[in-house]
C-alpha cells in the first residue's frame, strides 16, 4: 500500500509539470513540486526504515543499484533533504519571500555550506560503502573499482564536507573574517554594487 501511494504522489506530480509545460497552466507547477518532492520524501523515509534503497542506476537506466544499511540511510536523508528543499522553495514562492531569502542566502551562506557539507559527508557514506551489486562483481573488478573509484571519491567528498563545514561555522561565527577570505566573493558575482 505505501509503495502504491508513493507512486500515485509520483505520477500525479509528474502529470501535473508536465500539463504546466504543456498548456502553460502556472497553478500546476507549485502543486505537482510538491507531490512529487513528497513521494521522494516517502522513499527516503522507507529507505532509512527497512534499511534498503533500491535506485536506478546512475550508469545504465535498465540496472538498478541497491544499498544497505548505513549506505541505505545515507540515501534516504539525501533524498528527504532534496524533497523538503523542493517543498520549502514552493513554500517561499508562495509566500513571496524567495527573493529575499536568495539575498539573505548570497550574503550569508553559512547555513547554505553546513547544509552542503552534510551532503558530502553522507555522499561519502554511499561512495565508501558502495550497493550491493558492487560488491557481487568478480573479484578483480571489485578491487579495481575498489581502488579506482570509491577510495578516490569518498576522500574527496570528505574534504569538500570539512571544507564546507569550517567555512560555515566561520559565516555563522565570524562573518568578517569569512569575508577577508574570499566570501564576499558571492555577493560581488549575483548582487553587484547591490551587495556592497
Amino acid at each position: 500500500m505505501w509503495r502504491v501511494i508513493v507512486l500515485f504522489f509520483a505520477l500525479l506530480g509528474m502529470a501535473l509539470i508536465i500539463l504546466e509545460s504543456a498548456f502553460h497552466i502556472p497553478e500546476l507547477i507549485n502543486p505537482g513540486i510538491i507531490l512529487f518532492a513528497i513521494s521522494g520524501v516517502m522513499i527516503g523515509l522507507e529507505g532509512i526504515i527497512k534499511r534498503k534503497i533500491i535506485l536506478p542506476s546512475s550508469y545504465n537506466k535498465r540496472l538498478s543499484e541497491t544499498y544497505l544499511g548505513f549506505a541505505a540511510i545515507a540515501q534516504g536523508l539525501i533524498i528527504i533533504f532534496v524533497g523538503c528543499f523542493l517543498v520549502t522553495l514552493v513554500i517561499l514562492d508562495y509566500l513571496k519571500f524567495d527573493h529575499s531569502i536568495f539575498i539573505y542566502l548570497v550574503k550569508h551562506p553559512g547555513i547554505a555550506l553546513l547544509f552542503f557539507s552534510l551532503i558530502c559527508f553522507l555522499s561519502a557514506v554511499i561512495v565508501l560503502v558502495g550497493s550491493r551489486e558492487d560488491k557481487e562483481v568478480h573479484k578483480l573488478v571489485f578491487i579495481l573499482n575498489l581502488l579506482t573509484n570509491r577510495l578516490v571519491a569518498g576522500p574527496i567528498l570528505i574534504a569538500l564536507g570539512i571544507l564546507s563545514l569550517y567555512l560555515g561555522i566561520t559565516e555563522i561565527s565570524n562573518p568578517e573574517y569569512f569575508d577577508s577570505l574570499g566570501g564576499g566573493f558571492l555577493e560581488g558575482l549575483f548582487l553587484g554594487s547591490k551587495g556592497k
